[in-house]
């Protein structure tokens, strides 16, 4: 089971990486805000959403051991910003991306939001 896990924290960095940095054109028939919330926010908290979820399961070890299991979440969280910030600063240097720390903050929630989710599947699962 961890091997298909280790698998999709290839795609995931893939599909992050060609999201990022790919030439993609917008497309006009998406909206532009949803709830008032510009969608590109939407796209970059839901990129990075999964990043400590698929962490933990491709990579955490310790079993029955939840001081191992907030220690190694806490790495992925550290490990996911830098990856966005990583992100951030590369486009910044394209010409056809920009960076905004607008989308840091996006990123950010998004990986906290991924961290409680993880947490609370952990939790009612029993298997730290």
């Amino acid at each position: 089971m961890k091997l298909c896990w280790r698998l999709l924290a290839l795609l995931y960095l893939g599909a992050v990486a060609y999201l990022c940095f790919g030439h993609l054109s917008p497309d006009e028939s998406l909206p532009r805000a949803i709830f008032g919330i510009p969608s590109d926010k939407i796209a970059h908290f839901g990129m990075f959403f999964p990043f400590p979820i698929i962490a933990i399961y491709a990579f955490h070890n310790s079993k029955g051991r939840p001081g191992r299991f907030f220690i190694f979440l806490a790495i992925s969280y550290f490990l996911g910003m830098l990856l966005a910030m990583g992100t951030e600063l590369i486009q910044g240097t394209t010409d056809y991306r920009s960076s905004d720390m607008l989308d840091l903050v996006a990123d950010s929630l998004g990986l906290m939001t991924g961290c409680v989710t993880v947490t609370v599947i952990k939790s009612f699962g029993g298997k730290w």
